[in-house]
């Protein structure tokens, strides 16, 4: 019998967890994400219970569509930590599933993990980029700053904020895209910007591109 859900280790401090298939996933993940990054804001930061997101996600979309909306999630050690602290009380089966497998991990220090149904590259390379995001001072920094100083980051933050991402973590999201997205997916994502713009936008963003690389050739 197929395993529902197994992890590996991608690189130092960094795991992935591979589902079964996307509901799987969704249903595992939904209350650890939004708990770190939701962009609502009875959600985000506090307890809520899977009859509290289900209203309100379903309330916003017109339906329930969170399973084919997100395909990859990601999150940090100390939110887990804090996810585990405040939720423990009302796991649901999946979950208390998937906290067993994060906590034999016996991983010391800080850690990413990031999860997808299988293992595309693609995805797993923007997940990475939150995850240097996380591990790496000195990789916060740098694109912190560059994002900063992007002539064309208003307008991609704006449809960022449209897709639904928190602002509190808005240049992270803008650095994943910006390092590691293909030119098709790109254009796809930011559909907001015409073909000439998308070409000098996408043209631009190729020092984002150099940095992650250095910094993944460093982790990996």
């Amino acid at each position: 019998m197929k395993k529902k859900m197994k992890i590996k280790k991608v690189c130092d401090g960094v795991y992935h967890v591979d589902f079964i298939n996307r509901y799987l996933l969704g249903s595992t993940l939904m209350r650890i994400q939004e708990y770190y990054e939701s962009p609502y804001k009875s959600i985000k930061g506090k307890y809520f219970s899977l009859e509290d997101f289900l209203d309100i996600y379903s309330k916003d979309n017109g339906s329930f569509t969170y399973f084919v909306d997100w395909s990859g999630f990601n999150f940090p050690s100390s939110i887990f930590d804090n996810f585990v602290k405040k939720f423990s009380h009302d796991f649901t089966r999946k979950e208390r599933e998937f906290v067993k497998l994060i906590s034999d991990l016996n991983s010391n220090g800080k850690y990413y993990i990031i999860a997808s149904c299988g293992y595309n590259e693609d995805d797993v390379r923007h997940e990475l980029a939150h995850a240097y995001f996380y591990l790496s001072k000195e990789y916060y920094n740098k694109m912190v700053n560059m994002c900063a100083s992007f002539e064309y980051s208003s307008c991609l933050v704006d449809k960022l904020i449209e897709m639904g991402y928190d602002k509190n973590i808005i240049v992270d999201e803008l650095q994943a895209y910006l390092c590691v997205s293909k030119k098709k997916y790109f254009s796809k994502v930011f559909s907001n910007l015409m073909s000439k713009k998308l070409d000098k936008v996408f043209g631009k963003a190729l020092k984002f591109r150099r940095e992650f690389k250095k910094f993944d050739a460093i982790y990996r």
